[in-house]
């Protein structure tokens, strides 16, 4: 039960750090399994290299601009 509620919580905060009120509501009202499958599973290669960790990704979903859109907001709220 507990995971299931971070989970949400999850979903639920990356969905009010969206720009657009529109996306904001899709994306709360989304089922979880759709938020995985479009935002948590995407395919990328991990390259170790020295003291870094780069991910690639190689495969393009139409949510991504949506996912780096939310990471440019979170990096400005500084929660990095």
């Amino acid at each position: 039960m507990v995971i299931a509620a971070l989970a949400w919580n999850i979903k639920s905060w990356f969905a009010l750090m969206m720009h657009r009120h529109s996306d904001r509501r899709e994306y709360i009202r989304m089922e979880f399994r759709t938020f995985l499958h479009r935002i948590i599973l995407i395919p990328c290669r991990v390259m170790r290299q020295a003291r870094r960790t780069t991910l690639r990704i190689i495969g393009y979903q139409p949510t991504l601009d949506r996912l780096f859109s939310a990471w440019c907001t979170i990096e400005r709220t500084g929660f990095t």
